[in-house]
């Protein structure tokens, strides 16, 4: 009888403990997913910016102007930080990863 007891009384503590562990992973992966949506938002701001910058770059009034080139370099620099990341940004794109690879090969080749 005693044995019963305490059986049922660490049942109790592993579902109580279970159902705390359930509600915390929860909770972090939503805000994980928040998170890897804000950045892959930035990441291509970053990148349409980059873009920018070079297209205002080849601009014959601009063409050779070093702080554009500076400028230009800096936000290269921020695009390949944030490249970095891309395995958490792209945790809530769908489709297969390896497609998204060649279709950017194929944009940078016609570029």
């Amino acid at each position: 009888m005693n044995m019963q007891v305490i059986l049922i009384v660490i049942l109790i503590i592993s579902l109580f403990v279970n159902v705390i562990f359930f509600w915390y992973t929860r909770n972090i992966l939503s805000k994980l997913i928040f998170v890897s949506e804000n950045i892959g938002d930035l990441a291509e701001m970053i990148d349409q910016f980059v873009q920018h910058i070079d297209k205002v770059n080849q601009m014959e009034m601009f063409y050779g102007d070093e702080t554009l080139g500076f400028l230009l370099e800096h936000a290269s620099d921020l695009a390949d930080e944030f490249a970095k990341f891309e395995d958490i940004y792209t945790l809530t794109e769908e489709g297969d990863p390896l497609d998204d690879d060649e279709t950017y090969e194929t944009e940078e080749k016609t570029a």
